[in-house]
C-alpha cells in the first residue's frame, strides 16, 4: 500500500485508502457470534460456521465509509471491502504462501 501511494503521489494523483477493518464489529462481539462453533471445551468437536462474512461487520459503520469527492482515486481495502457497496472496478491482490517462502530464502 505505501509503494502504490508514493507511485500516485509521484503521479501526482490524490488517492485515499479506507480500510474496511474499520467497520468490523468489537472483537468481544464477534467473539460471542462465534463461540457456539468452537465445540466448547473440546475444540475437536467444533464445526464449520453459518456465518457470512456481512455478519462480522457494522452495517452503519459500513454505511459510513464513503469515497472522499476531492480525491482523485478513493481505494478502499481488506477483506470484505465489496461490502461498502462502492461503484467501480475491483481487484483481488494475492502473494501465494509459496513465493512469501521463496523470496524470504
Amino acid at each position: 500500500m505505501a509503494e502504490l501511494n508514493n507511485a500516485f503521489v509521484n503521479l501526482g494523483v490524490k488517492a485515499v485508502w479506507w480500510n474496511i477493518a474499520s467497520a468490523l464489529k468489537p472483537a468481544a462481539e464477534i467473539d460471542e457470534m462465534i463461540a457456539p462453533f468452537l465445540g466448547g471445551d473440546d475444540p475437536i468437536f467444533g464445526f464449520r460456521t453459518s456465518l457470512d462474512i456481512s455478519d462480522f461487520f457494522c452495517k452503519d459503520a459500513l454505511a459510513a465509509i464513503t469515497p472522499d469527492p476531492e480525491a482523485d482515486i478513493n481505494i478502499i481495502y481488506g477483506s470484505g471491502a465489496s461490502l461498502a457497496g462502492w461503484e467501480g472496478p475491483m481487484l483481488y491482490l494475492d502473494i501465494p504462501k509459496n513465493e512469501i517462502q521463496f523470496r524470504a530464502r
